[in-house]
């Protein structure tokens, strides 16, 4: 302590009442020392706030403050945000309904002060922000002038705020060349700080779905336009759109009486598997879909099947279907 009783005057302060109105130095000392962060932003909106400390001009830590009001607090950790110089007054708005210092500081915490795009506030880009606002709008509006301050002993670079990660929506599919009448699995890639999720899509062919992880089918070969619109619990929405070449139905190439076995015109690219089923559709519509299973994936396109049980085997050019298709 300096041993002289020193005073911050609030907005309720009586000048007959000063020990029991206003806040004794002492006190916020007191306060600001049982905090124990190592990094502490204090904002000061009053007059002559700048006559608090010296400010700085610039670089990554402030100077310590000359002796002043704070001379008893320690400064160590601790950074100052003044509205205005010392000799200068600090001047409330009518247009913002506010202070013009506090207006701005909470307009640059809420992400306006982010001034290099990185999802965060610094102290010093807070500074910044409130120098560059708050002398504008004070010299518009009041034609005066008041200059924000930093002092303290803090690093400027410290994260004051950190702002919501916008939501980003996205989306994959696969397989890579999805086929008629075979399965296309849809996945959500949207990003967001806030999660559920809810997804809408649509798949370009008047089929629609809800979901994160939706499976599609589509009945013809051609290019489609898929849409995800994509909504955070936060209310947000974005949406991500993609292009998919859907090719034509896979069909039977070549058979091996002998072997009984035979080769489709799908293989691995269009997501096929050893293990998969597929139905033979029938020509005429009268014939029972007769069943083959995939038993090996050829090293260029196409994969070996052979007939389910005692079935035949089918005719060169026969078309199949998925057994995911519900056909």
């Amino acid at each position: 302590s300096d041993g002289v009783d020193e005073f911050f005057v609030l907005r309720d302060t009586r000048a007959d009442a000063i020990d029991a109105t206003a806040l004794r130095d002492d006190k916020f000392g007191h306060f600001l020392a049982r905090i124990e962060s190592a990094h502490v932003l204090i904002l000061f909106d009053g007059c002559y706030s700048g006559g608090l400390g010296r400010s700085i001009a610039g670089g990554y830590r402030p100077m310590s403050p000359s002796p002043d009001i704070f001379t008893d607090l320690g400064l160590e950790g601790r950074i100052i945000l003044s509205a205005a110089k010392e000799g200068e007054e600090a001047f409330e708005s009518e247009t913002l309904n506010h202070g013009a210092f506090t207006y701005f500081a909470l307009e640059g915490l809420k992400g306006k002060a982010d001034l290099n795009g990185d999802s965060r506030v610094t102290a010093w880009e807070l500074y910044e922000y409130v120098s560059r606002e708050v002398p504008e709008h004070v010299r518009q509006e009041r034609g005066e002038v008041q200059t924000p301050q930093i002092v303290g002993e803090g690093d400027v670079r410290v994260v004051v705020a950190g702002l919501p990660t916008p939501l980003d929506a996205g989306l994959s599919f696969s397989p890579t060349i999805p086929f008629a009448l075979g399965p296309v699995s849809f996945t959500d890639e949207s990003v967001s700080d806030s999660i559920p999720i809810s997804c809408e899509w649509e798949f370009g062919d008047g089929g629609t779905a809800t979901g994160g992880n939706p499976v599609h089918t589509y009945a013809e070969p051609g290019t489609y336009t898929v849409l995800l619109t994509a909504t955070d619990p936060a209310g947000r929405v974005a949406t991500a759109s993609a292009r998919i070449a859907v090719s034509s139905p896979g069909r039977v190439i070549s058979v091996d009486p002998e072997r009984r076995r035979g080769v489709i015109s799908l293989g691995e690219r269009n997501g096929i598997r050893v293990g998969d089923i597929f139905y033979i559709i029938s020509r005429s519509g009268s014939e029972t879909e007769r069943k083959i299973e995939i038993v090996e994936l050829l090293d260029g396109e196409g994969a070996v099947f052979q007939p389910s049980g005692d079935e035949p085997l089918p005719e060169i050019g026969s078309p199949v279907r998925s057994a995911s298709d519900p056909g």
